[in-house]
């Protein structure tokens, strides 16, 4: 991520708590010209307890949902913007989460762009006695 130069402006937070951030998420006080998280992940729940090493060979390229291009963003015409901050600073009294996730980004201050992608696989594999009987 890229810092804005030149417009900063100064955050103030008085109380923060955040329980859990994970898988290519951020937290991010200030301003940040670009952000572009990427998560891949590939989640396998299974009723077994015994690692077998055929586990090793699962790869992303083995999924075409991580070989698939992403789709085209739609072409927006540039438009004039003026922004003007009546405050030189941002002040936040308490933030509270519980979690941040997958390419999240929270963000406390100005982000001129962001370009986030998640790419998920989940294989479940259920015992065959779930299926007797039916």
């Amino acid at each position: 991520m890229t810092r804005i130069p030149n417009k900063r402006r100064t955050v103030h937070v008085n109380k923060m708590y955040v329980n859990s951030i994970s898988n290519g998420s951020t937290f991010e006080i200030g301003d940040v010209e670009h952000a572009g998280p990427r998560t891949k992940v590939i989640a396998v729940q299974q009723p077994r307890t015994n690692y077998k090493d055929e586990d090793e060979n699962i790869t992303f390229s083995s999924f075409s949902v991580f070989k698939e291009p992403l789709p085209e963003k739609p072409v927006y015409s540039p438009v004039q913007k003026q922004t003007i901050n009546h405050s030189p600073s941002i002040h936040v009294n308490r933030i509270n989460i519980i979690g941040i996730s997958t390419s999240a980004i929270v963000q406390i201050g100005g982000l001129g762009t962001i370009d986030s992608e998640v790419r998920v696989k989940h294989i479940r594999i259920l015992p065959e006695e779930q299926f007797e009987g039916t």
